[in-house]
Formats: C-alpha cells, sequence, structure tokens
C-alpha cells in the first residue's frame, strides 16, 4: 500500500503495553504520497481524538483510536475513502519518526466520499458493517488483531503533519 522509500520496522512480538497513557489527538490531520504501479496520488489521514497505549515490542508502542479513525484517498482518481482501525506508532528509536498504522479486516470498509466519512466518524467513529460473509466485526481492536494484519505506514513526508503529530506526542497523558 505505500511506497518503498523505507523499511518498516518489523511488527512481532507484540505484548500488551505496560503504559496506560494516551495521546489526544486535537485535529484530523493528513499527508499525501504518490505509490502504487500508477504512481498514483493518495492521502493519508487520521482523525481527532483519543489514542490509548496497547501494544508494543523493542521497536515501539502502538496508540490505538476508537473506531476507524485511518483514512485513505484515491486523491487523483476522487473514488471511495477506505477507512480503518488504527492509530500512531511511536518509536522506541527516538531518532526515528513517529508514524500512522492501520489494521486490516476480512473485509474492506469504505465511505463514498471524505465529507461523509467526516460525518460519519462525527456520529459513530467512522462505523460500517462489513458484510457477513467475510465474518468481520465492526471495530477491530488490535488486541485481538493477529500480527500479520497490523500495518505499519511508511514515514510521511509531509513536514506539518510530522510537528503536529509529535506535537500531540509531546503533550501525551
Amino acid at each position: 500500500m505505500a511506497g518503498c522509500a523505507s523499511q518498516p520496522p518489523v511488527v512481532s512480538n507484540l505484548v500488551i503495553a505496560a503504559q496506560t497513557d494516551k495521546i489526544v489527538l486535537p485535529e484530523r490531520i493528513s499527508y499525501k504520497v504518490k505509490q502504487g504501479i500508477k504512481d498514483t496520488l493518495w492521502e493519508h489521514g487520521i482523525m481527532p481524538g483519543a489514542y490509548v497505549a496497547a501494544l508494543r515490542n523493542e521497536f515501539g508502542t502502538f496508540y490505538q483510536g476508537e473506531g476507524r479513525p485511518i483514512w485513505l484517498l484515491p486523491v487523483d482518481y476522487k473514488t471511495a475513502v477506505t477507512i480503518r482501525p488504527g492509530g500512531i506508532w511511536i518509536p522506541s528509536d527516538k531518532s526515528a519518526k513517529p508514524r500512522i498504522y492501520s489494521i486490516y479486516e476480512s473485509g474492506i470498509c469504505t465511505s463514498e466520499s471524505l465529507e461523509k466519512y467526516l460525518q460519519s466518524f462525527a456520529q459513530s467513529k467512522g462505523g460500517c458493517v462489513i458484510p457477513t460473509p467475510y465474518g468481520g466485526t465492526v471495530g477491530a481492536i488490535i488486541g485481538s488483531a493477529d500480527v500479520d494484519k497490523i500495518y505499519l505506514f511508511d514515514e510521511s513526508p509531509d513536514i506539518d503533519f510530522n510537528k503536529k503529530l509529535v506535537a500531540a506526542i509531546a503533550a501525551k497523558r
């Protein structure tokens, strides 16, 4: 899904996070990146809200948001927005940048536009129903996610996105 600019850290050997702190992201933030065979421009975003420490390993800690706070929009095509559970990953290595991550579900949850997703998120945290033939559940949580279902995005190339994410992390409770 993401470009090959950097190799994501390994998402394995996860244990429940010992700390119970949280990050409060005060606003919706996003960044754009070209990726894929057709060099499609995508916007990756994360919604405002509380992100609670859920899992960790030697590479960092995963902070889970409520509902489906991660969204992906193919800007060049203006088609449906893909929405996913996920949150913020903070690396153990202080020289590395934090990233967003998502959790794959057994089906694909979409919204017909970014505007409709924003309305849905305000009302139900981006709730959607994945058709039962896929066996999906609404509101997947990282604690029950299989390790191979966690997708750690590449580092954001957007300086403003990174500054806002780092500021929220610096103020974590």
